[in-house]
């Protein structure tokens, strides 16, 4: 899905472009080639908006960010295709191409658990698996244009009383089916702000995409933060 938020012509000077995807699960590698597809469709899709006459075109230094549950349980070439703009099959998506504006790579958002400095980065976990949490969810976005002013993957099973009573919250809210045990999948949040910040602030809460699910693999060491296995969905 890719949606053009317009925002208030007074408070911001560009818009806001939001690419969402679910990105092929389970199979390890063997659905890698799936899962490079998208991020060459995307970085293509994204080529054309930025340029002039293209099958869609965005007016100039529009704040593009790509996020979702891209599944990596395979290789890490995928994330660094939308990042970076390595594009793999250049037969069919054309060249390689930077998507920030500025002719540079993009920025995946760094956020933890409840925006705490050493809260963890998974965002998927089941306590009845043999594997460890795993991070499969993630945000992207055009840093020449867009900062993060505040950020968090929401886990209210490890918020304490006073911030649940504050926010209106219950521990298992953000656990699956309302239980304890399976988090599938915690919300990614990002507030942005406009860079150069104009008079407004942009505040887009953007929660990746919640799955339900049981299938298994595993997913690369770097994205687990760990050495450890994880099963994904």
């Amino acid at each position: 899905m890719a949606a053009l938020v317009d925002l208030p012509d007074e408070a911001f000077e560009t818009d806001l472009y939001i690419i969402n995807s679910h990105y092929r699960c389970c199979g390890g590698s063997a659905n890698d080639p799936a899962r490079q597809q998208n991020s060459d469709a995307i970085i293509n899709w994204i080529a054309q908006a930025k340029t002039p006459g293209g099958s869609v075109e965005l007016p100039l230094n529009t704040a593009i960010t790509v996020l979702g549950d891209f599944n990596l349980v395979g290789g890490l070439q995928p994330l660094d295709t939308l990042v970076t703009g390595d594009i793999q099959d250049t037969t069919r998506y054309g060249p390689d191409h930077p998507p920030d504006w500025d002719g540079t790579a993009n920025t995946v958002l760094d956020a933890r658990h409840n925006g705490l400095p050493s809260g963890a980065l998974w965002t998927w976990r089941n306590d009845g698996s043999p594997f460890q949490p795993g991070r499969l969810d993630f945000i992207t976005y055009t840093d020449s244009v867009l900062r993060p002013a505040h950020s968090f993957v929401l886990n209210t099973a490890s918020m304490v009383e006073a911030d649940l009573a504050a926010t209106g919250l219950q521990a298992f809210d953000a656990l699956l089916a309302g239980g304890s045990g399976t988090y599938d999948h915690l919300p990614v949040v990002m507030d942005f702000v406009s860079v150069p910040e104009p008079s407004g602030f942009l505040i887009a809460a953007l929660a990746c995409a919640m799955f339900a699910g049981l299938r298994r693999q595993v997913i690369d060491s770097w994205v687990l933060g760990s050495s450890q296995n994880s099963p994904l969905k």
